[in-house]
């Protein structure tokens, strides 16, 4: 599930996957495989597995995660949520900007994982193949290749309004 679009995209799987970059895991949970210059490859989409393939927990297991949920959650460890900086319109519109100062921070306050959620339409064309203004790239780029270089984990989630999960986009509406 590679994209050869840039070290952000080779990271961004089409369907929820880990990505090892480095020696870091990278987490995203973008359903997105958007290359700012419209070029890379997307995998296709892969079958939703059985829910019967994923044996229950014991019944005299203890109340929380599975193992394996929690073994993540350790390999994760403690994180920071940078909401608001790249989901806004634009970066900063709702007071806070990504800076290597709020990085630094976050590391040296020791935190070991930085949950980094970006809002992709509001940097995508209204034209089909919907593609995410280069510029915007290059920033989330940046910013996940500074945030790696500290040595933190990066989840990258992908933030829409539910309203516009649910509206075809104009393009489509006319087909």
């Amino acid at each position: 599930m590679e994209s050869s679009c840039s070290s952000l995209a080779r990271c961004v799987p089409v369907e929820p996957h880990i990505c090892r970059r480095g020696s870091r895991l990278v987490f995203t949970m973008l359903i997105a495989g958007a290359c700012a210059a419209g070029g890379g490859s997307t995998a296709a989409p892969q079958a939703i597995p059985d829910i019967n393939t994923y044996s229950p927990l014991p019944n005299n297991a203890a109340p929380g995660a599975s193992a394996g949920a929690l073994a993540i959650a350790t390999a994760i460890g403690r994180g920071v949520n940078f909401g608001n900086m790249l989901e806004a319109p634009t970066e900063g519109a709702w007071g806070l900007a990504v800076t290597s100062d709020f990085i630094d921070k976050a590391s040296a306050a020791g935190f070991s994982s930085v949950r980094l959620p970006v809002r992709w339409s509001n940097h995508a064309s209204a034209e089909a193949p919907f593609t995410i203004d280069a510029a915007f790239m290059q920033r989330v780029e940046s910013v996940v290749d500074e945030l790696l270089a500290k040595g933190l984990v990066v989840i990258v989630s992908d933030r829409a309004d539910p309203l516009e999960l649910r509206q075809r986009p104009p393009a489509a509406q006319a087909a």
